[in-house]
């Protein structure tokens, strides 16, 4: 679940070894392009799960839009919250790949530390 790698990564599979990657097990694939990580926990409230495990990656398109300690900080209160939600799921979280041409400048609308970038207590 994810942002563009998820959704390239379902038409490699389509392509090779079959969207359940040759296991005896049922994947589901979920990837929006450019998404970014304040779009991704939105995302779960609206869904029907019955997976064991979630497999995220996003997170890329943020790196150099806020300062790396607030989106860290972000990211563990939004996972520590999805824990809650979700209680029997494991959450793998992949490396955070920067996107292709991005300079990894932290813009001058950066959140100061301290402050969750998407308005959460």
């Amino acid at each position: 679940m994810g942002d563009s790698y998820v959704c390239r990564g379902l038409e490699r599979a389509r392509e090779t070894m079959g969207t359940n990657l040759g296991l005896s097990a049922h994947l589901n694939w979920f990837g929006r392009g450019g998404m970014q990580w304040r779009a991704l926990i939105p995302f779960f409230p609206k869904s029907t799960f019955e997976e064991e495990q979630f497999q995220i990656h996003c997170g890329g398109n943020d790196l150099g839009r806020l300062r790396s300690l607030v989106f860290v900080s972000a990211m563990k209160q939004d996972l520590h919250d999805f824990n809650q939600q979700f209680t029997q799921r494991r959450t793998v979280l992949s490396a955070i790949s920067r996107p292709g041409g991005s300079s990894g400048a932290v813009s001058e609308s950066a959140y100061t530390d301290g402050e969750h970038p998407w308005g959460r207590a």
